[in-house]
């Protein structure tokens, strides 16, 4: 079977010829409904790390009591974890 000259250079320069295209944007109608969108979730659900004594009553803007069950700290997190105890001795000796 014989390759025709003009198939192959069709091959070789199909590739390139997207290159000079320049890059897609979105219209002027399809940005202004993009725009519209407001952020609906802007904080964390995510407890801090307290000390003893001390309690977090700002990690969440909807009352979570009653609604999800107690959960352990992070495995980073924990007082127990030998990285974070050595990075809470490098940090504060």
């Amino acid at each position: 079977m014989k390759i025709q000259p003009w198939l192959l250079l069709v091959f070789i320069t199909a590739p390139l010829a997207g290159e000079n295209l320049p890059p897609a944007s979105p219209g002027p109608a399809l940005m202004a409904e993009i725009n519209k969108i407001q952020a609906v979730d802007s904080h964390t659900h995510v407890p801090k790390v307290v000390g003893r004594g001390e309690k977090d009553l700002d990690f969440d803007a909807l009352p979570c009591s009653g609604y999800l069950e107690p959960s352990d700290d992070p495995a980073m997190a924990r007082p127990d974890n030998p990285l974070f105890l050595d990075a809470w001795r490098k940090l504060y000796g």
